[in-house]
């Protein structure tokens, strides 16, 4: 079959009533429109199978009076005809293995004489695109999970399961459990395992290294504090020695100009 390996296939046509010759406008029903799809698509695709009407979307807004462009959707399934002779719709079975098209047909209703555009795509294919952009999300999660994990296990040293056995990874991928609120979920389970484990006896000595450590955050606190007064005092040390120093100086200054003053040489007369 040459149209099985083509994911899109284009058509251009005329429209008539019985599918072989253009016609004038007239007023077009939308099961007329539908079968024009159909006969236009097995007489211009150069297929080796005879497409038949699977499915007819039902569209409400068909309008058969207007005279612009109309739009409509349906489904063709490969039969067990070939294409080179002529069939009706009853006289061909469906293949099972045959191909499955999603058309979608633009109808040009204001030219003349009126023409058609039908796109067909293979379902195998448009099933195959979201396989593929579904494994690459789930990569994409799978990266992240394992990210986040290995930068939290380190701190709170917490075990992690089999990555399709985790629920969180499980919800997150459902979209249950977004990505954002994925690591408060993970901080929510971290911190009822360390509420079990209190509740088992293995409190005491959490409640000993929470109290080390706080011991030592107020020492060196303390220490913190008492360099801190060291520096300012050496600080104040130092200012006065420099105001002394100035003042020492001025002093200095002021004699030495007294003594110029009294010991000064008269000017001559």
């Amino acid at each position: 079959m040459g149209g099985y390996f083509w994911k899109t296939v284009l058509v251009l046509g005329a429209l008539s009533a019985s599918g072989h010759c253009a016609l004038s406008h007239q007023l077009l029903s939308y099961d007329e429109a539908v079968s024009q799809g159909v006969v236009l698509y097995n007489s211009k695709a150069e297929e080796d199978s005879f497409y038949r009407l699977l499915e007819a979307v039902p569209q409400p807004e068909w309008d058969p009076n207007s005279e612009g462009t109309q739009e409509l959707k349906f489904t063709i399934k490969e039969t067990v005809c070939p294409a080179e002779k002529e069939h009706s719709s009853d006289e061909c079975n469906f293949r099972e293995d045959g191909v499955v098209r999603e058309c979608t047909a633009t109808y040009f209703l204001g030219e003349k004489p009126p023409l058609a555009f039908v796109t067909c795509d293979a379902v195998e294919g448009i099933e195959e695109e979201e396989e593929d952009e579904e494994e690459k999300e789930e990569e994409e999660v799978r990266k992240w999970v394992m990210s986040s994990k290995r930068r939290v296990e380190p701190l709170v040293k917490w075990r992690r399961p089999h990555l399709s056995r985790s629920p969180l990874f499980v919800a997150c991928l459902e979209e249950e459990i977004p990505r954002r609120h994925f690591m408060t979920q993970l901080g929510n389970v971290i911190n009822a395992r360390r509420e079990g484990g209190l509740q088992r006896g293995g409190g005491r000595r959490r409640r000993r290294r929470r109290r080390r450590r706080r011991r030592r955050r107020r020492r060196r606190r303390r220490r913190r504090r008492r360099r801190r007064r060291r520096r300012r005092r050496r600080r104040e040390e130092e200012e006065e020695e420099e105001e002394e120093e100035e003042e020492e100086e001025e002093e200095e200054e002021e004699e030495e100009e007294e003594e110029e003053k009294d010991y000064g040489v008269p000017d001559a007369l």
